[in-house]
């Protein structure tokens, strides 16, 4: 009797979920909570368990996580086969991630299996034409921006995709109707820049100069720091070196721009010069005005680079004090934040060490190492060794994970040292305490630090 009416009670708020899910955010709030009811009642069900994956999809990518929403909402559409709208904020999470050839084919397919119904879907059609831009199909761009608006859909990033693909196709460009586009609708940003760093990567330079030349001259510079570590980081080594050049002509910019020159330098593995080109940016850099934030033009920006370089070049004492300094200035950097807490542990200095990380630090591959070591360093300090583990794991895959240039003889050593001590010192403890979940957590670990490194 008592299963009887648990299930029921599940459904009633399964059903109330459905009924507030069309209700905005609001509603979509309120249908997570009924849905979370529903689930508690009832782990099995399965349609409760996708529209939740959905609706916590739908708020990771709007709270500006679009990998983890992505995630979320791909495993409510398998789950959810039958509704178009799961289906579509999948692609267009696709489109946010930058996957765009899966994009443009589940936006398509949708389109054609359920006309009626998504064919009013502005989101729709600007993440299609969006993806067949960035895919370099720009007849289709243009085809698919004519269609949304045939369809009621227009909407100002289609306009800004037709000013594109035209501009792409060799039928001129109206430079007033871009800088009009910006001025209303500022969001925009993001898509220019991507677009001008597609031309620039294009080896078309002089129609990534006419994109950059319709931006507002206070947000030039500010667009080619953007381009420049974007085209560095995902090593599109042409892109970088068009935004560098054009951002050395800012005399404003000229520690943003030495602090970049060393980073593409070091992402090429050409040592002496990204150590020189850091140098500078020390030497001339003035202190931050604004602390905790990395503008690129700073003495904490130049301070980090310096300290990443050294390190990277087996120099680690002396790229310390660099870090500390950088540190000082107010770096969010993970890297620099991991150095100094890894220091702070060996000392003993463990509450210092967690002040380290009272502000959220980011990074990419070497950072996250390095953070996630100290912190799990920290905890083991504290006596949470599941937390520990379940950071020593994440350590283990940026470790894994790690560039080349990165992944230098010293870099491997020093990591996978701390990474051994925490597994064996965790493995130890549980095996103290009888705790099999995490002896098996630790093992796993240590045998996969005795596999030859596949590089």
């Amino acid at each position: 009797m008592m299963r009887i009416l648990l299930g029921w009670l599940a459904d009633l708020f399964y059903g109330l979920g459905q009924l507030a899910l069309p209700g905005g955010r609001i509603g979509r709030a309120m249908a997570r909570y009924f849905l979370h009811r529903c689930l508690s009642l009832n782990p099995g069900h399965e349609r409760a368990q996708g529209y939740r994956d959905y609706l916590y999809g739908v708020w990771a990518v709007e709270r500006g996580d679009p990998d983890a929403g992505l995630r979320l909402l791909r495993r409510a559409a398998r789950a959810l086969p039958q509704d178009p709208a799961v289906a579509l904020d999948a692609g267009v999470a696709l489109a946010i991630c930058g996957q765009y050839e899966a994009a443009a084919t589940t936006l398509s397919r949708l389109l054609q299996e359920h006309p009626h119904r998504l064919s009013g879907e502005r989101q729709l059609w600007s993440a299609l034409a969006w993806s067949h831009l960035r895919l370099r199909n720009y007849q289709q761009a243009l085809e698919t921006a004519r269609a949304a608006a045939t369809a009621g859909c227009a909407s100002a990033q289609l306009r800004l995709v037709t000013l594109f693909a035209n501009l792409a196709c060799g039928d001129g460009f109206e430079a007033g109707v871009l800088a009009g586009l910006l001025r209303s609708h500022v969001r925009l940003l993001p898509n220019v820049l991507e677009f001008a760093e597609q031309m620039a990567e294009d080896d078309r330079p002089g129609l990534a100069d006419q994109v950059l030349g319709a931006l507002p001259a206070d947000l030039q510079a500010h667009g080619l720091r953007l381009i420049a570590s974007s085209s560095i980081h995902g090593r599109r080594w042409r892109a970088a070196r068009w935004a560098l050049a054009r951002l050395q002509t800012f005399a404003r910019e000229r520690v943003a721009y030495l602090v970049l020159e060393s980073e593409l330098y070091l992402h090429e593995q050409q040592f002496p010069q990204a150590l020189a080109a850091a140098e500078q940016a020390v030497a001339q850099a003035e202190p931050s005005t604004a602390r905790g934030q990395r503008t690129g033009s700073g003495l904490g920006a130049a301070e980090e680079q310096l300290g990443e370089v050294l390190l990277v070049m087996g120099r680690s004492e002396e790229a310390f004090p660099h870090f500390v300094r950088a540190l000082a200035e107010g770096s969010l950097s993970a890297l620099a934040g991991g150095a100094v807490a890894l220091r702070l542990v060996e000392q003993g200095r463990i509450q210092e060490a967690r002040q380290v990380f009272r502000f959220s630090r980011r990074g990419a591959e070497l950072g996250v190492a390095y953070a996630h070591l100290a912190t799990a360093l920290i905890l083991l300090e504290e006596g949470q060794t599941g937390e520990a583990l379940n950071l020593t794991e994440l350590a283990w895959e940026a470790y894994r994970d790690l560039p080349a240039w990165a992944a230098q003889p010293s870099v491997r050593e020093t990591l996978s040292t701390y990474l051994r001590r925490l597994a064996q010192d965790l493995a130890e403890r549980a095996e103290a305490a009888s705790q099999p979940d995490l002896l098996t957590g630790a093992r796993r670990l240590l045998r996969n630090l005795e596999r030859p490194a596949s590089d």
